[in-house]
């Protein structure tokens, strides 16, 4: 990711490093928890979710792979939500259509990185 300005130190951030299972990276959404303790960071390039402690990024982040076998296409994780029950809701794309009509939505538990397709 690009550095950015950090307003209360008036200087610029050191570019923060997405993992990525695969070291292909196509990041396709962000999300912050409401705690502020995780960045979420939506990787179509390996079809996973890194998970990025802003405060520290160079310490314990983890790309963690959604199983999307059976798509057909390059699917991806596009969307993500983090809850204040240290969950992460993920919508995935493949090409311009979206998950959540007749495809599933990845349901991560950011405490086990266990990842469960939720079917609507």
């Amino acid at each position: 990711m690009e550095p950015f300005f950090v307003e209360v130190m008036r200087s610029w951030s050191a570019p923060i490093s997405v993992p990525s299972n695969g070291g292909t990276r196509l990041i396709l959404g962000l999300a912050l928890t409401p705690d502020g303790s995780k960045l979420l960071a939506a990787n179509q390039g390996d079809q996973s979710v890194a998970i990025i402690n802003p405060d520290d990024p160079g310490s314990g982040a983890v790309a963690v792979s959604l199983p999307l076998a059976g798509i057909q296409g390059s699917p991806g994780p596009f969307q993500i939500a983090a809850t204040s029950t240290n969950q992460a809701f993920v919508t995935v794309t493949v090409g311009n259509t979206l998950s959540g009509g007749s495809s599933s939505i990845y349901d991560i538990d950011l405490a086990t990185l266990k990842v469960t397709t939720l079917t609507l």
